[in-house]
């Protein structure tokens, strides 16, 4: 044991086995390390894959909201559009004269409809152009320049019409052939809706209404809504024409003054009855409505004939092929 030699040997080979030892200990720490670290990279893994499902989510909600809000924008817009649309209705129905009709729609309505700029231009055939016929929100030098376009290009809009089908800014196809930029800047809006107006008998034309606020966008509820304003202008046309013609054919000149007064007013009655026996789709009685004359219209009693006039006036508006049958029947003779 005294010897240096052997005693350095036993170090030398005691540190050799620490050494072993240290690496055999690391390379256990290392080895576990490495699977701890695995495990933790798997864990991250499913978090971030988690976070990425999360962020989805979260952006489906946002996305999800926006159109729900969007949705209910548009929905709120088309019920206050079917209210104004329903009074619009009313106003339109109100009068039996053709050149009345486009005066019931004022400004405070186009409004309600969520347009400030309205325009009516209807086709006159003699003459071989467009005539505007409706103005709101152009002054008049604004309105030439409009006319002044139609003119120019009336071919394109005669094809519209031919389409019969509204278009917008959004809509409008190349094959109208119809610029909608040059449209846009000529009427002076930003959004607008262009709609044929297509009665059975009479002029057709079109109702353009636009608006130059940039925060409203013209949807394919806007297209519908104005689709039924112009179904509802050219009913009104017909209706007056008919009504016109009707009147005409089934009313002779009064012999007196007294009975004249009595035909105004029963002629006034019979066009509102005959407009809502038509709209309820013929389900009232007209042979009743002689005894639903208001009692102001006293002044109607003096010719018997007037409550007469009334059901066979609707019956041949509603029927053009009864009017031979219900003339020779209906002779017109004040009372006293």
């Amino acid at each position: 044991m005294d010897n240096p030699e052997v005693m350095l040997e036993l170090t030398m080979n005691l540190l050799k086995v620490l050494n072993i030892a240290a690496l055999a200990g690391m390379a256990v720490w290392l080895f576990f390390a490495v699977n701890k670290y695995r495990e933790l990279q798997k864990t991250v893994d499913r978090l971030n894959h988690s976070l990425e499902e999360m962020d989805g989510q979260a952006k489906l909600i946002v996305r999800t909201d926006m159109e729900l809000n969007k949705t209910q924008e548009e929905l709120d817009k088309k019920i206050s559009g079917l209210y104004a649309m329903q009074r619009l209705s009313r106003s339109l129905s109100t009068t039996l004269e053709e050149g009345q009709i486009f005066r019931r729609i004022t400004t405070e309505q186009l409004e309600e409809l969520g347009f400030e700029k309205a325009c009516v231009f209807l086709w006159h055939e003699k003459e071989g152009k467009f005539v505007a016929h409706l103005s709101i929100g152009y002054l008049d030098d604004e309105g030439h320049i409009i006319r002044s376009f139609i003119d120019s290009e009336q071919d394109k809009y005669l094809e519209l019409i031919k389409k019969e089908k509204a278009v917008s800014y959004t809509s409008l196809q190349q094959d109208t052939q119809i610029d909608k930029n040059k449209l846009s800047h000529v009427f002076k809006a930003n959004s607008f809706v262009i709609s044929p107006i297509l009665p059975k008998e009479g002029k057709k034309g079109f109702l353009f209404v636009g608006t130059d606020n940039l925060d409203v966008a013209v949807t394919a509820g806007d297209e519908e809504l104005i689709t039924i304003l112009t179904n509802q202008i050219g009913q009104g046309i017909v209706n007056a024409r008919l009504f016109e013609s009707t009147w005409a054919t089934i009313l002779p000149k009064p012999p007196c003054s007294r009975c004249s007064s009595a035909v105004t007013i029963a002629l006034v009655w019979a066009a509102a009855s005959i407009i809502a026996w038509r709209s309820t789709g013929f389900n009232v009685d007209i042979f009743k409505t002689r005894h639903e004359m208001p009692a102001d219209f006293s002044d109607a009693a003096a010719c018997t004939a007037m409550y007469d006039i009334i059901p066979v006036a609707i019956m041949v508006a509603s029927f053009p092929s009864a009017r031979t049958s219900a003339l020779p029947s209906l002779k017109l003779q004040p009372l006293g």
